[in-house]
């Protein structure tokens, strides 16, 4: 039986054509794929922004929360969480 088209099995899967052939498509990507330098760099920024807003969001969180701990008594913490909620506003989630 011939196939008259080289198998490549390089990578577990067996592909028609040489190794030419896989190289040429990989490099020959539509257009619509292609993505400019700018826009990888605007991603990797917008990730980094992302990454420090989290990190400062659960830095706030756990300020809180021992600020909360501290209190005294029972007292001492509902006076504490309406303080937060004065300088906060109602909707601020504990």
């Amino acid at each position: 039986m011939s196939t008259g088209i080289p198998l490549y099995e390089g990578d577990g899967l067996i592909h028609r054509g040489g190794l030419l052939a896989m190289s040429e498509r990989v490099l020959t990507a539509p257009a619509q794929f292609r993505r400019s330098p700018l826009a990888i760099i605007g991603d990797a920024v917008r990730d980094l922004y992302r990454r420090l807003e989290a990190s400062a969001h659960r830095m706030r969180y756990r300020e809180l929360e021992k600020y909360l701990a501290d209190s005294r008594d029972v007292f001492e913490l509902e006076r504490r969480m309406r303080n937060i909620e004065r300088r906060h506003g109602a909707g601020f989630n504990f």
